[in-house]
């Protein structure tokens, strides 16, 4: 997912639209990771809205604040069980 988000990135520096099907298919993106592209570019935009709607806040504050929306990005993954597995 990082090379992903990464490539997304890239592509909107380039003016290009990472949801594209061109770009898509260009990127080898499965269904299943183009949502979870969404959700985490979801989650960058919360977070910088985060940053502008308290440009003075202080950086610990910031901080906690993009702890809490990147955990609750986290705890909304749906990840493969562990039980069991050694």
């Amino acid at each position: 997912m990082a090379q992903l988000l990464d490539s997304a990135a890239q592509a909107l520096e380039d003016y290009r639209d990472p949801f594209e099907g061109s770009w898509l298919i260009e990127n080898d993106v499965t269904f299943d990771e183009c949502m979870e592209l969404s959700g985490w570019m979801a989650t960058g935009a919360e977070m910088m809205a985060a940053l502008l709607r308290n440009p003075g806040a202080a950086e610990a504050a910031m901080a906690g604040a993009m702890l809490t929306i990147l955990s609750d990005r986290i705890k909304s993954l749906e990840l493969p069980s562990t039980k069991g597995s050694s």
